[in-house]
């Protein structure tokens, strides 16, 4: 999917799975940075290399990213220095520590990491199926504010640096 051009070339890449809470911030965020977005199964480094600024999300598995998501990280090489990256994430909890491991790898990788976004998921998963869930209607129009705020801070962020360098 692909949403008007702005002066940032952006993509998110996200994996979402049982829910699609990932999937519905990634489309805010992507909307508001007018962004092409993909899952991972779909982003290779190849494609990645015409962006300015990549996103990555992922709602949260086993208390952290999905894979998928931390190998695309890995793979990251010094082709990606000059790029600006965020991270989000959707979860049944909203701790902190959730996407410290994918920031670390990030900024081992010496890209200009500009923050992560996070917010509770709507779960209804394990022994939480037999109570309704929780987290119910989450994320929700206060959720996508959030994220549409975090998204214009970024895009103010990266167009005064690209701005200043040209």
């Amino acid at each position: 999917m692909c949403y008007k051009k702005s002066m940032v070339n952006t993509i998110i890449v996200y994996f979402s799975y049982h829910r699609g809470n990932t999937s519905k911030i990634a489309h805010v965020i992507g909307r508001e940075l007018n962004s092409d977005i993909a899952r991972t199964k779909d982003a290779t480094l190849k494609n990645l290399k015409q962006y300015d600024l990549i996103g990555l999300g992922s709602g949260i598995y086993n208390g952290k990213p999905h894979k998928s998501i931390l190998e695309l990280v890995d793979k990251l090489d010094e082709s990606f220095k000059d790029k600006y990256f965020f991270i989000f994430c959707t979860s049944r909890k909203n701790q902190d520590c959730y996407l410290d491991e994918l920031e670390m790898k990030l900024k081992s990788k010496g890209v200009k990491y500009l923050g992560r976004f996070q917010t509770f998921g709507e779960y209804d998963r394990g022994i939480f199926k037999f109570f309704g869930g929780i987290n119910r209607g989450r994320p929700n129009i206060e959720d996508f504010q959030n994220a549409v705020l975090f998204a214009r801070k970024l895009k103010e962020i990266v167009e005064n640096e690209k701005l200043e360098n040209s």
